[in-house]
C-alpha cells in the first residue's frame, strides 16, 4: 500500500503536472505558429516577390550593360596594349642599334686621345732634361755676369712651364680614365634599359593575356547572371507553392489545437481519480500504521532486554580476562641477562615486591656512577663538574679514585623507592638514605683511560689490576668550588679592620 502510495502519489501530479505542462506548451507553441502564419504568410509572400522583382530588374541591367561594354572593352584594352608594344619594340631596336656603336666611338675617341697625351708626355719629360741643365747653365752666366737677370728668369719660366706641362698632361690622362670609365658605365645602364624594355614587352604580353581573360570572365559573368535569373524565376514559382503549403498548415494547426483541448479535458478527470484513489490507501496505511508501531515497540523492549544481559556477561568475561592477563606473566620493561631471583616458584608476591637482580643491556659497556648525596650539598653540585669516585673495594690512600664529570643532578630530591628504582637493590638503597628521608641523585659519566686495567682514568696511579663491574658501591667527591688559603683569612682581617 505504501508503495501504491508513494508511486500515486509520485506519479499523479508528475503525470498530471507533465501532460498539462506538455500539452500547454504546445498549444502555445501551435497558437504562435498559428498567429504567425496568419499574419506573415500573406505579406512574406508580397516582400518575397517583391525582393525578386528587385533583384531580376537588377540582374537583368547588369547583364544588358555586359553584353554591351565587354567587346568595347576588350577592343580598346588590346589596341591601348599594342601602341605601348609597338612603342617600346621601337625603343629596344634604336637602343640596341646604337649601344654599340657608342661604345665603340667612345672608345676610338679615348684611344686617339690618350696617344695623344702619351706623346705629349714624352716629349715633355724628354725636354725637362734640357731646360733643367741650359737654366743652370745660365744661372752661373749670371753669376759671372754674363747675362742678365731677365735671361735667367726667362730660363726659369721655361723650365717650370714645362713642368707643369707635364703635370697637366698626367691629369688629362687620369680624367681619360674617368671618361673611359664613365663610358663603360653608360653603356650598361644602356644594357639594362634594354632589359628593362624587354621586361616590359613581357608584362604587356601578360597585361594582354589578362585582357583576354577578363573578357572571358565577363562572358561567365553573363552567363551566371542569365542563371540567376532562371533561379528568380524558380524562386516565385516556389513561393507561391509555400504560400499555398502554409495555408494547409494553418488548418492542421487548427485541427491539432482541437484535439488538444479534448486531451486537457481527459488529463484533469485522470487526476480526480488518481486523488481519490490516494485518500483511500492513506487510510488503510494509518491503520497498518497503528498495527506496525505496537509490535515494533514489543520487539524493542525484548530487544533491549537481551541485550543488556548480554553486555553483562560481556563485561564480566573481560574483567576475568583482564585478571588473568594480569596476574599470570610478570614482564620486565628492560631487556638483560637475570643476575639473581629473590623469590620461589609458587610464591605470593605484592606489586612493589623486588623478585630479583637484571643486568640492563646498554648500548655500550661503559659504566656510569650513580650517587646521592643530602640536599644541602646536593643542591650545590651542577653539571660539569668534576667528581672522584672511589669503591669501597679500593684504598683511596693507595690508588685515589676515578674521575669523571657530572652529566645530570636531581632538580628534588629523591624517594627510597626511586633510588631502589635505579640501584636494584633495597639493603643497598636502605643503607645510602637511611632515616633521613630524600637524597639528591647524581650521575655521572666516568673518564676512560686504555692504558689502564679497568679502563678507567684514576686520580693519582693507574689504579688496581681488578675490573671495575655493574653494582660495586663507592665513595665519591665533588669539587664545587675552589679558593685561595688567603681568601679564608681577609673576613677575619675585615672584621678587624673595619673595611
Amino acid at each position: 500500500l505504501e508503495q501504491r502510495l508513494k508511486d500515486t502519489q509520485a506519479i499523479a501530479p508528475i503525470l498530471q503536472n507533465d501532460t498539462l505542462n506538455a500539452i500547454r506548451e504546445k498549444r502555445q507553441t501551435l497558437e504562435q505558429r498559428l498567429s504567425d502564419l496568419e499574419t506573415v504568410t500573406p505579406a512574406l509572400k508580397e516582400k518575397k516577390l517583391e525582393a525578386i522583382s528587385k533583384q531580376r530588374t537588377s540582374l537583368q541591367q547588369r547583364l544588358q550593360d555586359a553584353k554591351a561594354l565587354t567587346p568595347e572593352l576588350q577592343e580598346k584594352q588590346l589596341a591601348a596594349l599594342a601602341e605601348q608594344k609597338v612603342a617600346l619594340e621601337q625603343r629596344l631596336e634604336n637602343a640596341k642599334a646604337l649601344t654599340p656603336i657608342l661604345l665603340n666611338q667612345n672608345e676610338v675617341a679615348l684611344q686617339q686621345k690618350r696617344e695623344s697625351l702619351l706623346q705629349r708626355l714624352q716629349d715633355a719629360r724628354e725636354l725637362a732634361p734640357t731646360f733643367e741643365e741650359r737654366l743652370e747653365r745660365r744661372q752661373e752666366l749670371y753669376e759671372e755676369g754674363a747675362i742678365s737677370e731677365d735671361t735667367l728668369l726667362q730660363s726659369k719660366q721655361e723650365s717650370q712651364q714645362n713642368l707643369q706641362n707635364i703635370t697637366e698632361i698626367e691629369a688629362e690622362l687620369k680624367q681619360l680614365e674617368v671618361e673611359r670609365t664613365e663610358a663603360i658605365e653608360k653603356y650598361a645602364q644602356n644594357l639594362n634599359n634594354i632589359k628593362e624594355i624587354e621586361t616590359e614587352l613581357a608584362e604587356l604580353k601578360v597585361q594582354e593575356a589578362e585582357v583576354n581573360q577578363k573578357y572571358l570572365d565577363n562572358l561567365n559573368t553573363i552567363r551566371e547572371i542569365e542563371t540567376q535569373i532562371q533561379e528568380l524565376d524558380l524562386q516565385t514559382t516556389e513561393t507561391d507553392e509555400q504560400f499555398l503549403d502554409n495555408i494547409n498548415r494553418i488548418n492542421e494547426i487548427k485541427a491539432e489545437l482541437q484535439e488538444l483541448k479534448l486531451r486537457e479535458t481527459e488529463t484533469k478527470q485522470k487526476f480526480l481519480e488518481n486523488q481519490n484513489t490516494i485518500t483511500q490507501i492513506k487510510a488503510d496505511l494509518q491503520d497498518l500504521d497503528t498495527q506496525r508501531k505496537r509490535l515494533e515497540q514489543e520487539n524493542l523492549e525484548a530487544v533491549n532486554t537481551r541485550k543488556n544481559q548480554i553486555e553483562e556477561v560481556k563485561r564480566e568475561i573481560a574483567q576475568l580476562e583482564k585478571q588473568i592477563a594480569d596476574n599470570s606473566k610478570i614482564l620486565s620493561p628492560v631487556d638483560g641477562c637475570i643476575l639473581e631471583i629473590q623469590t620461589t616458584l609458587g610464591q605470593f608476591v605484592n606489586p612493589g615486591t623486588t623478585l630479583g637482580k637484571i643486568n640492563i643491556k646498554g648500548k655500550s659497556g661503559e659504566l656510569q656512577a650513580v650517587s646521592y648525596f643530602a640536599v644541602s650539598d646536593g643542591k650545590r653540585i651542577t653539571p660539569e663538574m668534576e667528581i672522584l669516585i672511589t669503591p669501597d673495594t679500593v684504598k683511596r690512600e693507595r690508588f685515589g679514585g676515578i674521575i669523571g664529570k657530572i652529566v645530570s643532578v636531581s632538580d628534588f630530591p629523591v624517594t627510597k623507592e626511586g633510588a631502589n628504582f635505579v640501584v636494584g637493590n633495597s639493603e643497598i638503597v636502605e643503607n645510602i638514605i637511611g632515616e633521613s628521608g630524600g637524597k639528591i641523585e647524581a650521575i655521572a659519566q666516568l673518564k676512560l683511560d686504555p692504558n689502564t686495567f679497568s679502563g678507567y682514568q684514576w686520580s693519582s696511579s693507574k689504579g688496581p689490576q681488578q675490573k671495575l663491574t655493574a653494582g660495586t658501591t663507592t665513595t665519591t667527591r665533588v669539587r664545587v668550588e675552589e679558593r685561595a688559603p688567603i681568601t679564608f683569612v681577609l673576613p677575619i682581617l675585615r672584621e678587624w679592620s673595619g673595611i
